[in-house]
C-alpha cells in the first residue's frame, strides 16, 4: 500500500485494527504491463476478506499515460464488483480516445 489513514490513540500509538482507508496508487503508461494493476486487485480482494480490515475502505487511483473510451475506464468486471463493491473505490485518469479530453472517474461498482 503506498498510503495508509489509520486512527491513532492520544498517544498517537497506531492502532492496527482500526484502519480507516488503504491506497494504492499506479502510474500506468504504454509499455507498463497490465499486472501491475491486476496484481493490485488480487491484493485488494484478499485483503477485503481479511477481518483485520473490515472497517477500511480501499482506493485503487490510476493514472492512465494512455487513451481509454469512458466504456473501458474500469479495470474491475462485474465479477470482481460483488466482492469488492462497498469496500473498494476506483479513481482512474486517462485522455478520451474520442474527444482527447483528460478524464478523471471515481467508480464504486454501483453504476451499473
Amino acid at each position: 500500500m503506498d498510503l495508509a489513514v489509520a486512527r491513532v490513540d492520544d498517544e498517537y500509538e497506531l492502532q492496527q485494527n482500526e484502519s480507516i482507508a488503504l491506497v494504492e496508487f499506479k502510474f500506468k503508461n504504454s509499455s507498463c504491463t497490465p499486472e501491475i494493476i491486476t496484481s493490485d486487485i488480487k491484493k485488494f480482494q484478499q485483503l477485503c476478506r481479511d477481518p483485520a480490515f473490515a472497517s477500511a475502505h480501499f482506493y485503487l487511483a490510476i493514472l492512465h499515460e494512455e487513451y481509454y473510451s469512458r466504456d473501458e475506464a474500469s479495470w474491475l468486471d462485474g465479477r470482481q464488483w460483488r466482492w469488492a463493491r462497498g469496500y473498494l473505490t476506483e479513481l482512474s485518469g486517462f485522455f478520451d480516445v474520442e474527444t482527447d479530453e483528460l478524464v478523471m472517474t471515481v467508480a464504486s461498482g454501483d453504476e451499473d
